[in-house]
C-alpha cells in the first residue's frame, strides 16, 4: 500500500513536471533583410556582370568599415536599422591604383519594426527606399546607371537595385 502511494506520487510529480515544460521554439522565420544589389553590363543590359576588384565600405559616423564580399554579380549589403540612411563606398578595380574608381551609394529609407514571433523577436523592414549615387574621387562614375526594382526591402529573395557598369 505504501509502495503504491510512492508510485502514484512519483507519477504525479513527473506528470506535473512534463506539463510545466514549454515546447522549444526555434527561429526559422526571416531576419532583417539586406539590400541586394545586382550588377549588369551597361552595354548589354540583360547580361549580369561581376565587378572587377570590388570593395564595399560602409560609412558610419565618418568612419569606413570594409564589408567582405566575393566577386559575384549580386551582393547583399546590411542597412543600418538605427538610422534612416546608410552610405556605401563602392570601389571598382581596387587592386590597380591607376584604374581604381570609387562611387558613393547613399540609401535613404524608413525603418519599420515587425514582430515575427517569440523565438525571433522583431525584424526590421525598410520602406520608401531611395538611392543616390555620387562620384567620390573625381574620376568619373564607374556606375553608368541604376534601376530601382523595389521601394520596399522586406526579404532577400530578389534584387532591390540593379546597377549597370
Amino acid at each position: 500500500m505504501k509502495q503504491n502511494k510512492i508510485y502514484i506520487l512519483t507519477l504525479l510529480f513527473f506528470g506535473f513536471l512534463q506539463l510545466s515544460c514549454e515546447r522549444d521554439e526555434i527561429c526559422i522565420d526571416a531576419i532583417t533583410p539586406h539590400l541586394t544589389l545586382r550588377f549588369y553590363d551597361s552595354d548589354e543590359p540583360e547580361t549580369k556582370k561581376s565587378v572587377n576588384g570590388l570593395i564595399v565600405e560602409s560609412e558610419v559616423n565618418g568612419e569606413l568599415d570594409t564589408i567582405k564580399i566575393q566577386p559575384k554579380d549580386s551582393i547583399p549589403l546590411p542597412l543600418n536599422v538605427y538610422d534612416t540612411q546608410t552610405t556605401f563606398i563602392l570601389t571598382k578595380n581596387s587592386a590597380d591604383p591607376i584604374t581604381l574608381n570609387k562611387d558613393k551609394l547613399i540609401v535613404t529609407y524608413e525603418v519599420e519594426n515587425v514582430f515575427v514571433g517569440r523565438s525571433c523577436g522583431y525584424k526590421s523592414i525598410f520602406k520608401n527606399v531611395n538611392y543616390t549615387i555620387e562620384d567620390v574621387d573625381n574620376n568619373g562614375f564607374w556606375i553608368k546607371s541604376k534601376e530601382q526594382v523595389s521601394e520596399h526591402i522586406e526579404n532577400e529573395n530578389n534584387a532591390h537595385l540593379n546597377i549597370f557598369h
